[in-house]
């Protein structure tokens, strides 16, 4: 039995040719790649309702751009705005599932296992490198890499994110308030 997994939406139409600007499914990093077999849903009556992803570029931020076989022109492409892309969890990376999901984990406290409290959650930054924890620490913005080398648990229960994150790490703006200060060289 294939297990389905909503992956983007098509926001808009870019250009003549049936190419479209679609965002990932909410808390989601962007997976969509070329060769995927997409389901859109709800589905449209009269155009396609299985294609394979064409071509992927990202243009920033949140929005991608992207073609579909079988979408040839701005008209069938405008029926499927606003449309949900499907796809096979087979057909998606194996750690997909471990994704961070923003709606769950927004306030959780992030606590590192040597210095304990870093702080709350307040977002999860997808970045094209890799996504970032967005950690409020005493009304200033921590960032650390979203990496499986750095975060340890997810306790649901107790909404707390245990991480190891290297010695200096939250020190760094500090640093460079030093550097502007000027040592004695």
């Amino acid at each position: 039995m294939q297990t389905w997994a909503n992956v983007a939406v098509l926001a808009s139409v870019q250009g003549l040719k049936g190419r479209f600007v679609a965002h990932p499914a909410h808390g989601l990093p962007f997976l969509l790649e070329p060769g995927m077999r997409v389901s859109f849903v709800p589905p449209n009556l009269d155009g396609p309702r299985h294609v394979k992803v064409r071509d992927v570029q990202h243009i920033s931020g949140d929005d991608w751009l992207v073609s579909f076989k079988g979408v040839k022109d701005r008209t069938q492409a405008e029926a499927l705005v606003g449309k949900f892309c499907l796809v096979d969890t087979d057909e998606l990376p194996e750690d997909y599932e471990d994704t961070l999901y923003i709606d769950d984990v927004a306030g959780y406290a992030v606590v590192d296992e040597n210095l304990g409290s870093i702080g709350t959650l307040t977002e999860v930054l997808d970045m094209p490198g890799q996504s970032l924890l967005s950690v409020d620490r005493d009304g200033r913005e921590v960032l650390i890499p979203a990496v499986d080398e750095f975060i340890l648990d997810i306790d649901d229960e107790a909404e707390t994110i245990l991480v190891s994150i290297p010695s200096g790490l939250l020190n760094l703006d500090s640093l460079e308030a030093v550097d502007e200060q000027g040592e004695d060289n």
